[in-house]
């Protein structure tokens, strides 16, 4: 068997899959693109992608496939790391819409449920109940449990719940041909009638094959504690009973397309509790794992040092013990803290006793020390893609998922170091040490055809340590495109066994093909690379304007020439400008590797798909989970264009739009992916090269000149335009002419902006020069505000309030000549604009950040704005004053925070009215990932009792939430805010972002202030 030779869905399936099915069918390169990667080294673009809305819909594509002979991949979170959901097919994601919990029965502890539901989903289900779920992989956040099962997944408390085949009681699934059936344990007395169904084909056929080889199968099966390679055919016929569900688990879908599951639960353990060991070596933590494993621990978790340092660099270096070169995180569960304790203290007794005296203990200082260690563990696999860059390499999964017996833990790190540093390769390893389970990552630049050379070496020599050792390719993570050449060799004979169960299932080949076995490409694990962009070179001279676009060839990986639209944004990290600003239509070289460098950095990981609200990233997916919506699939499409597998023209679509526009540009993917990936940014060169292509919409136009409105309107008019503003038929007017959604209330206009009140005391350059009062304590202390537009023009209270607090405190505040920070342009891609903007701000500004004075932003965006997005998007003529105005950028709350801690500012408060208020924190608050220092300093207000609502992102950002096609959408992610302000008796709410703060007001009936509002009322001015 090999993969169908079709690259295009044929017509005439496409026209029968509309007409018959309810899913939606897309077949444009940009949802394509979306679905090419998966959390592998690997890249395909698919024939299609299918959403369906039902199980049916799954039968009438698997039909029509059989019928047409094109192949079909399911697929959920797409967090794999084998490419197992990766193909020329058409790709059907169970994700979107099969993802109800259908039942629950707590007294069997069984429950029922669609294919689609998410591991995390399910276990806030399932706690209510003292329930959970017990495998819980790393990627729980956003895995679906129908991939649990198609993968037999696992995770760090393997040694009390194993694997999901010890919890799969039944499932549904779609055959081959079309037809549903149930698996579940049956009798040999009760099988299908022989009716030439391909179900009483597959169970006769199934128990032919497993009593044929039964000898076989219990001499190849590895001597480990778990096993995912191939298909597993123990344990399917026991006892006069047969279990087809246990055969599809795992099977990667390449024997029936899963669509319902019934598994069984297990109790939340009353106490849990765990230690942090410390060794001088990975040897020597993995010598210490047997010892361990008698005290019976519910995890053993291992880190070497090279996983220790991607966690440093990632700067979670105050998690970590200090100097800790390799650490086992062993975990207890018990039915009390001092049982617990106990367990822990007769462990540590019994390996002194030993005489090792190699390890540190580390004891979490709490329950949340103990959960942001965890957390760290769990993505320890993405923080590893911060390292290596600069020498070309990045580490590398390809034997990642090796597991031997735990007792044998020791011997195989000592095979891979002969091994790896024989070869002379970095290379770390972290995993699950009580399975014998580790996920070795080796450092490689996978763009070379010597260095893919030499991964298929090392692959071959791992699997001879591996198979000596009695172990097996594959412990948790897959087969996929990246083991199954190696299949054969790990079973030998019996590979024939699983070569007939797949002809068995899928005769015409249409399940995932080319997958576990059936493909006898030896070279199969170094084609399809999503090659990583070279390193980044040094800079060529600039291209002559008019000179003919060349093929990049770079070792492995042909690129076509540059895309016909170059990058608009600055791409380089030294600042330069992009060529296209100074050198014409011709992009250089390094213009075109930054770009794409900047797509790379997302490894596919899937934690963009997360649904938790406290986890913001991606927050129109939370309420629209299309993987269109995600980081990685935005991510994915600009690289691809970026590398000429898709077109430029791909970027000017109406699902292009789709695809941007749901962006907000919170930049919480710059918080909460694990390195870092700025889909923000790619959008934002996005929407730059769609106004300059297509035009900018009137919406766009009316939200970017929303400031000259208001230096119009401000004054005699605001009176008419916040009246007129109110009438029912001049908002359908708006909406009819701009697309405004007329439900979403406008900003009111003030009588006076603030910098027309305080135009009495501006000197003739412009500058307005505050005193703090006689009054106030003496202070050296001279500060930079910048008001921004909201402040100005419609609600001058908070930047009064802040000028309240700045005089109380003896601080003198100066204002120069300045204008709203723009964002509202470089949000919709109106560069021409924007630049000018900046210009006009950083020329004002600059001076005084060149004199040490620190430029403090009441406006969160606004913050945001002139410390990280003027110097992407300055002209080269500005962009020295964009730097020096970006490093001088301060947020007023972290401002005050800072001089309070250092003893600088003196801030005392009288007591105000109880009141107990809900504090949300604003998105471009928190990507400063300065903790929330308005917060901090409210609490300290006498009177007030102040409540952290950590629902997410409000909904309401730049370019996002004023359309009538993303009103809903927007009211629906500030829904769960607004929900915790009610359960949580609020009786007001505060945020320091002017735009939260509309949002929130109109979805929660609260009145909300910024923090500086709340500070201004208790400060005791003496």
């Amino acid at each position: 068997m090999t993969e169908l030779p079709l690259t295009a869905l044929p017509s005439a399936a496409a026209r029968a899959i509309r007409r018959n099915g309810r899913g939606d069918l897309h077949l444009d390169d940009v949802w394509r693109a979306a679905y090419a990667c998966d959390g592998s080294n690997y890249m395909i673009l698919p024939m299609g992608v299918y959403i369906p809305r039902a199980a049916d819909d799954i039968a009438m594509v698997v039909s029509v496939a059989n019928e047409h002979g094109f192949p079909v991949i399911l697929r959920g979170g797409g967090s794999g790391l084998a490419g197992e959901s990766l193909g020329r097919a058409l790709i059907v994601d169970v994700s979107r819409h099969l993802n109800r919990i259908q039942d629950l029965d707590p007294s069997s502890r069984t429950v029922r449920l669609d294919a689609g539901v998410v591991l995390d989903r399910l276990n806030e289900y399932l706690a209510p109940h003292k329930l959970k779920f017990g495998p819980d992989p790393s990627s729980s956040s956003r895995a679906v449990l129908g991939a649990l099962v198609a993968n037999n997944s696992a995770g760090a408390h393997s040694p009390v719940y194993g694997h999901t085949r010890n919890h799969l009681r039944a499932l549904e699934a779609v055959l081959a041909d079309g037809s549903p059936v149930r698996f579940a344990p049956r009798s040999l007395k009760d099988l299908p009638p022989r009716n030439g169904s391909l179900e009483s084909a597959v169970y006769r056929g199934a128990i032919h094959v497993i009593r044929e080889n039964a000898t076989l199968i219990e001499q190849m099966r590895p001597k480990t504690v778990r096993d995912r390679a191939g298909y597993l055919l123990y344990g399917v016929l026991e006892n006069e009973t047969v279990n087809l569900a246990k055969l599809l688990c795992p099977s990667e879908g390449t024997l029936a397309a899963i669509t319902a599951l019934e598994l069984g639960v297990s109790p939340i353990p009353p106490a849990t509790g765990f230690v942090v060991l410390s060794f001088p070596s990975a040897v020597a933590a993995a010598w210490a794992v047997p010892r361990i494993l008698e005290h019976e621990p519910s995890a053993v978790e291992l880190l070497d040092n090279t996983a220790l340092h991607c966690i440093r660099l990632a700067g979670k270096s105050d998690l970590l013990p200090p100097d800790a070169l390799a650490l086992l995180f062993v975990e207890f569960y018990g039915e009390s803290r001092s049982e617990i304790s106990d367990r822990v203290e007769r462990l540590i007794k019994a390996i002194r006793r030993e005489g090792d005296s190699r390890f540190d203990l580390t004891v979490p200082r709490d329950a949340a020390h103990a959960a942001e260690l965890w957390n760290v563990r769990k993505a320890v696999e993405p923080m590893q893609h911060r390292d290596g860059w600069a020498d070309g390499t990045t580490p590398a999964g390809f034997i990642e998922d090796a597991a031997v017996h735990p007792f044998r833990l020791g011997e195989y790190i000592e095979g891979l170091s002969r091994i790896l540093t024989g070869r002379k390769r970095k290379w770390g390893t972290y995993g699950h040490a009580a399975a014998g389970v580790l996920h070795t990552r080796v450092y490689l630049d996978l763009s070379r055809d010597d260095e893919l050379d030499e991964m298929q070496a090392i692959a071959t020599e791992v699997t001879e340590l591996v198979l000596s050792l009695g172990g097996t390719i594959s412990g948790e993570h897959g087969t996929g495109l990246v083991r199954t050449q190696f299949v054969p060799r790990q079973y030998g004979h019996l590979y024939l066994a699983l070569q007939k169960i797949k002809r068995l299932f899928d005769p015409k080949n249409i399940l995932n093909p080319g997958k576990i076995v059936g493909n006898d490409d030896p070279e199969l694990m170094k084609k399809n690379m999503r090659a990583r962009p070279p390193s980044r070179p040094q800079r060529p001279a600039p291209a002559a304007a008019g000179a003919p676009l060349r093929p990049f060839s770079f070792g492995s990986v042909r690129v076509g020439p540059c895309p016909s639209v170059p990058p608009l944004l600055r791409w380089r990290e030294d600042g330069a400008q992009s060529s296209t600003e100074k050198h014409g239509p011709t992009p250089t070289r390094t213009d075109f590797i930054e770009w794409w460098h900047a797509a790379w950095h997302c490894t596919g990981c899937g934690e963009c798909r997360t649904f938790s609200r406290a986890g913001r990233m991606c927050p129109s997916f939370k309420d629209s989970p299309d993987e269109t919506r995600t980081t990685r699939a935005r991510a994915n499409l600009m690289r691809m264009i970026a590398r000429g597998d898709v077109p430029p023209a791909a970027m000017f679509t109406p699902e292009f739009r789709d695809l941007a526009d749901y962006c907000l540009n919170c930049k919480m993917c710059l918080v909460f992916c694990p390195v870092s990936a700025d889909g923000g940014k790619l959008m934002a060169e996005a929407r730059a090269q769609r106004a300059a292509r297509l035009g900018r919409s009137n919406l766009s136009r009316l939200i970017v000149g929303a400031e000259k409105l208001g230096n119009l309107v401000c004054g005699r008019l605001a009176p008419l335009a916040n009246f007129a503003a109110s009438l029912a038929p001049a908002r359908w007017l708006i909406q009819a002419m701009t697309g405004f959604d007329r439900r979403r209330p406008l900003p009111r206009f003030t009588r006076r902006t603030l910098l027309r009140r305080l135009a009495d005391r501006r000197d003739s350059s412009g500058l307005t020069a505050i005193d703090p009062p006689a009054s106030a304590p003496r202070s050296s202390l001279e500060i930079v505000y910048y008001i921004d537009q909201f402040a100005n023009q419609h609600d001058p209270s908070v930047a009064e309030a802040f000028l309240a607090v700045m005089g109380a405190c003896g601080v003198r505040v100066l204002i120069p000549p300045q204008q709203g920070a723009g964002m509202p342009a470089l949000d919709y891609g109106w560069l021409d604009a924007g630049r000018q903007i900046i210009a006009r701000n950083v020329r004002s500004l600059a001076p005084f950040a060149r004199r040490g004075l620190p430029i403090v932003c009441t406006e969160p965006t606004a913050a945001l704005a002139l410390s990280k997005e003027y110097p992407d998007y300055a002209a080269d003529e500005d962009l020295e004053d964009a730097r020096a105005v970006a490093s001088a950028a301060r947020e007023a709350t972290d401002f005050l925070r800072n001089l309070q801690r250092a003893d600088q500012l003196k801030l005392t408060f009288k007591p105000l009215p109880p009141r107990r208020l809900g504090y949300h924190t604003p998105c471009h608050l928190q990507q400063f990932q300065f903790g929330r220092p308005g917060l901090e300093l409210i609490r300290q207000i006498p009177g007030l009792t102040v409540e952290l609502i950590d629902k997410g992102c409000c909904g309401l950002a730049g370019a996002f939430g004023w359309s009538r096609e993303q009103f809903d959408l927007s009211q629906a992610i500030a829904r769960p805010i607004a929900e915790a302000l009610r359960a949580s008796d609020c009786e007001a709410g505060a945020t320091e972002c002017s735009l939260c703060k509309m949002q929130l007001q109109a979805a929660s009936g609260l009145t909300f202030q910024h923090p500086i509002q709340l500070l201004a009322g208790a400060c005791d001015k003496g």
